[in-house]
This record gives C-alpha cells, sequence and structure tokens, in this order.
C-alpha cells in the first residue's frame, strides 16, 4: 500500500546500513493501527505467531523467532523486488509488531526464569572495591577502596555508558536490545579515550580511532553494568540469548550478545568466598551511595569538542 511506501522513506534517510538497524520511529505506531484496524489479514498472520507464547508446555523460543521472521517477509509488500535495505526495514517494522503482539498475550513467556541467586552475586559484585578489577584505564590510589559500582556510577563518561544499558528496561524484542548494548559498547571504548586523553587535551587520530581490545572492554564493560539500573540482568541475558536470530545480526550485534554471554558466565561463576569479610564491611557500613557530582570536576562544554571528534569515529 502507498502508506507502506511512505514508512519505508521516511526510515530510509535513518538507517544505518554498517548495522542494518533503524531505531523505532512514530510512524510505526501508525502501521501497527493499519494493522489491528483495517487489514484483516495482516492481523491474522501475526497473531498466529505471537499466540505460540501461550502454549506453555510446548513454546520454544527460536522456533517463535524463525516463524516471526517468516511471517515478517511474507508480510512486506513485494519482498523479493524491493531493496536489500527495504528488506531489512520492512523485516524490522513486522518484527517489532509480532513481539509487541506477543507480549500482550503471554508476557511471562519471555521470562522463564528470574534467576534472583545470580543477580544477588550482581550485588555483592558491585560492592567489591575497584583494587580487584582490572581496570585498563587505570584509577588514582585514593580511589582503590571505592566499591566498583560507585567508581563506575562516578565517573561522567562511564556513567553515560550506563544509561544505555537503562534503555534496554523498555525494549520488547532482542534486536533493539541488542543495539543498546552495542551504543553502550562504542560509549565504553569512547570513554576509555577520554579517560587517557584528558579533559583538556586534544586527541590525536590515533586516540580517535583506537579500539580496546575484548578483555580490556569487558573489564570495563562489568563496571558499566554493576553502575546501572537493570532490575534483572539475568533474565534480560536470557531474554537475548534465546530469543535473538543470531545467524541473521550483523557483526556488531554478534560482538554485543557475545558480551551479554561472557557477562552473565563471569557473574554466575564468580567465586565470593574470599571477599566475604569485604561485602559484610561494606554492607554494614551502608556504602551504596549516590553520584558525586564534583568527583571529576568534569565540565561538559571543556569536553564538548573532544566528544563531537570521537562520536563521528565511533558511532
Amino acid at each position: 500500500p502507498d502508506y507502506f511506501k511512505l514508512l519505508m522513506v521516511s526510515a530510509t534517510s535513518k538507517f544505518d546500513k554498517i548495522i542494518s538497524y533503524v531505531l523505532p520511529l512514530e510512524i510505526e505506531v501508525s502501521l501497527s493501527r493499519y494493522i489491528f484496524t483495517l487489514n484483516h489479514l495482516m492481523q491474522q498472520k501475526v497473531d498466529k505467531v505471537a499466540r505460540l507464547v501461550c502454549d506453555t508446555e510446548s513454546f520454544n523460543p527460536q522456533v517463535f523467532v524463525n516463524e516471526a521472521l517468516q511471517t515478517s517477509s511474507s508480510l512486506v509488500p513485494n519482498f523479493s523486488k524491493i531493496s536489500p535495505t527495504e528488506q531489512s526495514l520492512g523485516l524490522m517494522f513486522f518484527f517489532r509488531v509480532i513481539f509487541d503482539r506477543a507480549y500482550e498475550f503471554n508476557p511471562l513467556a519471555f521470562f522463564t526464569n528470574n534467576r534472583n541467586n545470580d543477580q544477588e552475586k550482581l550485588f555483592k559484585l558491585g560492592k567489591l572495591a575497584i583494587k580487584h578489577f582490572q581496570i585498563p584505564t587505570g584509577y588514582k590510589p585514593e580511589e582503590s577502596s571505592i566499591p566498583i559500582r560507585n567508581f563506575f556510577l562516578n565517573d561522567h563518561f562511564f556513567h553515560e555508558s550506563s544509561l544505555f544499558l537503562d534503555q534496554t528496561n523498555y525494549i520488547t524484542n532482542p534486536i533493539d536490545a541488542i543495539y543498546y548494548i552495542h551504543k553502550a559498547l562504542n560509549l565504553i571504548n569512547k570513554a576509555a579515550i577520554l579517560r587517557n586523553v584528558g579533559k583538556l587535551a586534544e586527541p590525536t587520530i590515533r586516540d580517535i580511532t583506537y579500539l580496546l581490545c575484548f578483555d580490556d572492554q569487558f573489564s570495563l564493560l562489568i563496571g558499566v553494568l554493576l553502575a546501572s539500573d537493570i532490575p534483572n540482568f539475568f533474565q534480560f541475558a536470557d531474554f537475548i540469548v534465546n530469543f535473538s536470530p543470531e545467524k541473521y545480526l550483523c557483526n556488531s550485534f554478534q560482538y554485543a550478545l557475545s558480551a551479554v554471554k561472557a557477562l552473565s558466565t563471569y557473574i554466575t561463576d564468580f567465586d565470593f568466598i574470599p571477599y566475604e569479610n569485604e561485602i559484610q564491611t561494606t554492607e554494614s557500613n551502608n556504602e551504596d551511595v549516590s553520584i558525586e557530582q564534583n568527583h571529576n570536576e568534569i565540565n561538559s562544554n571543556e569536553v564538548s569538542v573532544v566528544n563531537e571528534n570521537i562520536d563521528e569515529n565511533l558511532n
């Protein structure tokens, strides 16, 4: 229909070809209204897949994902005749519609295990001192006893990365969730550059194009996760691992998915026995402090030019 053509035109200008992705658009709300009020055939196809989540005994996440992808491609007008960019956009639009609809039928199908014991480990990990972790950007000697969560909360640049992780609280499908993990990883790299260069120094080309190795980036991702406010990280991790169409993801998204898997494994397997006394001391002292605005005395105007230069190379 003509409406769908307008949707494609609107989205194409915002489409990121490197990661084959576009953020949710306001105009997609109109697509949902069209499906569920005017086009009964489309609604029947969407509901057929979405209702798979109602069969809790035989529900299989990957079967659901494959059905969602096949149905999405069948719903895109003239799918075989349009460009690869338009195909990606069409799949993304209907993939979101199907997941949103499935949530209406049975949201619990996406979060089958609370993993509260593992979540408790995450809270305990955030109370350990920064000195127990390999932080590639370093820290001052007087900061060595600061709990790792507070250290990353109080750092202007790393705290910004954690805000992208917080965005996953409002996501109903795995593709959009992985996008925010991808953005958080980009910002972690940017934060490392800014900390190494200094708040007033002008970064060189080598600084701007520098990329952290996985081990260094992963160490910082642990801190950023601990500084975030994801209610249950393990439910979230299971969700994107179980429901992501992994073989269809771009390289950057596969990397982000691998990072989430590694985080889940690292925290689950972490041995807390040597640190029990320290954790109890931290709890008794009630050191879950708020963000200290003057911790780094960063003036946003001083770093704005550096931010813009680095953003051009990381986004």
